[in-house]
C-alpha cells in the first residue's frame, strides 16, 4: 500500500486568464473574473489549466507548489501560506489555511483549505 493525496476534495472554477496567469502558479483575482499570478501575499487559488483567454483555477484540495525551502519558510502540518517571490510559498499570516503534508526538494505538497 502506498499513500496518496491526490485528487483529495478538488475543486475547481473557470476565470478569464490575465496576461500573468502561468499554468502550476499561485493566483488571485485581479480583475471581475480574472485570474493573474500572484507575486506576493494570499492567495485564491492555483492556475491549472489555460486555454486561449479562459484559466481553470484550483480553489480547494491536493496541490503541488514551488515551495520557499529557506530554513523555517514553510512547516509541515496546518497553517497559512502565501506566495513569495517567484510564486513559491511559505508559511505567512492572513494568508490561505491549508495543510502542508511534505516538502520535497524544491516543492511542497499541500491540501488548500
Amino acid at each position: 500500500m502506498s499513500v496518496s493525496l491526490k485528487g483529495f476534495n478538488e475543486k475547481y472554477v473557470t476565470l478569464l486568464a490575465g496576461e500573468s496567469c502561468t499554468v502550476g502558479q499561485p493566483v488571485n483575482i485581479t480583475a471581475a473574473d480574472t485570474a493573474a499570478d500572484c507575486a506576493s501575499g494570499a492567495f485564491a487559488g492555483v492556475c491549472v489549466a489555460r486555454e486561449g483567454e479562459l484559466a481553470l483555477v484550483q480553489v480547494e484540495g491536493f496541490v503541488t507548489l514551488p515551495a520557499d525551502t529557506t530554513a523555517s519558510a514553510l512547516a509541515l502540518g496546518i497553517g497559512q501560506v502565501v506566495s513569495s517571490a517567484g510564486g513559491k510559498v511559505k508559511n505567512g499570516a492572513g494568508g490561505r489555511s491549508a495543510i502542508v503534508t511534505a516538502i520535497r526538494g524544491e516543492e511542497a505538497e499541500l491540501i488548500l483549505l
